[in-house]
C-alpha cells in the first residue's frame, strides 16, 4: 500500500479495519499522503491491537513523537508474539490481563512476566 496517494481519510478507515485484524503482522503504508491524525489513530488502535509487529508510515507528514509512540506499542507486541512461540498459554493470560490498561502499564508489566 505504499505510494498510493493515500490521504488520512482512507488512512483512518484502514487503521479502523486494522483494529479488528488478528492476522495481518505487518502492513507498509509509507510515502502516501498520512498526517498526524492517522499516526495518532494508529496509536490508538495499538492499544487493542496485539497481532501487528511493523507498521511502515515513513515519508508521510506524522510527528516523531507520534512516529515513536507507534513504535513503542509495537515492541510491546512483539514482546508478546515472542511469550506466545514459548508458552502460548502463558501469552494468552498476559494477553487478557493486558487489555484495557495503558501502554506505560502494558509495557512495565509484559517486562515484569519476561524477566
Amino acid at each position: 500500500m505504499s505510494q498510493n496517494a493515500i490521504t488520512d481519510g482512507a488512512g483512518e478507515k484502514i487503521a479502523n479495519i486494522l483494529g479488528r485484524n488478528n492476522v495481518l503482522t505487518d502492513i507498509n503504508l509509507s510515502n502516501n499522503l498520512l498526517k498526524d491524525d492517522t499516526g495518532f489513530k494508529f496509536v490508538n488502535i495499538l492499544v487493542r491491537n496485539f497481532t501487528l509487529q511493523t507498521v511502515n508510515l515513513d515519508l508521510n507528514s506524522i510527528n516523531q513523537h507520534t512516529k515513536d509512540e507507534i513504535y513503542e506499542k509495537l515492541v510491546h507486541n512483539r514482546e508478546l508474539a515472542k511469550n506466545q512461540e514459548h508458552s502460548p498459554k502463558k501469552f494468552q493470560t498476559l494477553k487478557k490481563s493486558l487489555e484495557g490498561k495503558d501502554i506505560n502499564q502494558k509495557i512495565e508489566q509484559t517486562m515484569e512476566s519476561i524477566f
